[in-house]
């Protein structure tokens, strides 16, 4: 099933049942794809740095969603009044 209308609306029981996948070219990802196809082939250096970059930013998105789930833990198993608890704060 293809649709070209950008602002279908599907039924939640058929959302459960399909993957929905978007072949939308939007002019960023045209300008991004450019972009690592020159960097790879004309700046290899800089190429590099920019992919430890975008690894080390990933690190860091796992690590504060890690904190996240710590924080929401501690505050689902905190008792008693929440701004009391210091250890929390």
């Amino acid at each position: 099933m293809f649709t070209r209308n950008a602002n279908a609306k599907f039924t939640p029981d058929l959302c459960s049942r399909v993957t929905f996948v978007n072949f939308t070219v939007t002019p960023s990802s045209l300008m991004s794809q450019c972009l690592n196809i020159y960097l790879k082939n004309e700046r290899e250096e800089i190429d590099k740095k920019r992919l430890g970059l975008l690894k080390l930013q990933g690190e860091f998105k796992e690590k504060l969603r890690e904190k996240e789930d710590q924080l929401l833990d501690a505050l689902n198993k905190a008792e008693g009044e929440i701004l009391e608890n210091e250890a929390l704060i």
